[in-house]
C-alpha cells in the first residue's frame, strides 16, 4: 500500500462451484471454514480476486471491493491485475488502508 506499512493477508484461490450447485448456498459452506483456518494463520486480513458478476455473491460473504488499482508479478514483470479484488477481515478492527495494493507475488 502506497504510505502504510506491509502486511501479510491470506490469498483465497481459484474456488469453483459446479454452474448446477449455484446459488444452492455451497460458498460459504466452503468459504466459511477457510476463514475460520485463515484466522490460526495470523494475518488480519483475507483477500480474493473475482469476475466483476461475483462481486455480489463475495459481497454477501462480507467481502468489500478494494478501489484502488491492485499490483501483481507475472512472469514478464509486474502488471495491473485486471480482475477485481475484494477483501474480508479476519480479525475485529482490521481495516483496508488506501491506496494502491502492491501484492509482493503472483496472484493466488
Amino acid at each position: 500500500m502506497e504510505g502504510e506499512a506491509a502486511f501479510d493477508v491470506v490469498g483465497l484461490g481459484s474456488l469453483f462451484v459446479t454452474r448446477s450447485q449455484r446459488g444452492s448456498g455451497l460458498m460459504s459452506t466452503l468459504v466459511e471454514p477457510l476463514l475460520s483456518l485463515a484466522r490460526e494463520l495470523g494475518p488480519d486480513r483475507a483477500m480474493i480476486f473475482c469476475r466483476p458478476e461475483l462481486l455480489p455473491v463475495y459481497g454477501r460473504a462480507g467481502f468489500a471491493e478494494i478501489a484502488a488499482p491492485v499490483w501483481v508479478d507475472q512472469p514478464g514483470g509486474r502488471v495491473r491485475m485486471p480482475m477485481r479484488a475484494m477483501w474480508r477481515a479476519l480479525r475485529e478492527g482490521a481495516r483496508w488502508p488506501p491506496g494502491r495494493v502492491d501484492v509482493h507475488g503472483p496472484p493466488f
